[in-house]
């Protein structure tokens, strides 16, 4: 499966829809306003919450906290590295690491036991919105989280917009 992340280029909050590989809506994505920290809510088509995303306020390499309701059901932490970019993902789905490129426009995410590939996530260039693919490889996973995890590299890694 593939989805289509597209941000607003002037906006005041963060909020915008994600689609699918037949362009069809799948997701709402919606930010806070005024907060400590970005704060995003993941929304289906209906209007259900389906994850809320809160970054700690203090961490040197990127953490954030991911909700179901009001159970935290998983973590996004950045990990110390000089060339490639990494981040951990754990929770209730299990381990993933996440692996990216120098500039940070090309992601790959990995089951952390078998290293298999489970997605990866590449950022289009020379677009005047931000524009991000997510192509989905193991469909075994909820597609939520993983849109959720590219969510969240955008938020630590391209924080002007």
């Amino acid at each position: 499966m593939r989805y289509l992340i597209r941000q607003k280029y002037f906006a005041i909050k963060d909020r915008y829809t994600i689609f699918d590989d037949a362009n069809q809506p799948c997701f709402q994505v919606e930010g806070r306003l005024f907060s400590f920290g970005k704060k995003l809510t993941i929304f289906d088509l209906q209007g259900n919450e389906i994850y809320f995303l809160k970054q700690r306020f203090i961490n040197p390499f990127g953490r954030f906290d991911i909700f179901k309701g009001e159970e935290r059901v998983g973590t996004l932490k950045g990990r110390l590295s000089f060339f490639v970019k990494r981040y951990k993902a754990e929770g209730v789905w299990g381990s993933l690491k996440v692996r990216g490129g120098v500039f940070g426009f090309n992601w790959k995410i990995f089951n952390k036991e078998n290293k298999a590939l489970v997605a990866s996530l590449s950022k289009k260039i020379l677009q005047i919105a931000d524009t991000y693919v997510i192509d989905v490889v193991d469909d075994n996973y909820d597609q939520a989280i993983l849109v959720a995890i590219g969510i969240l590299i955008d938020a630590i890694h391209h924080k002007g917009r």
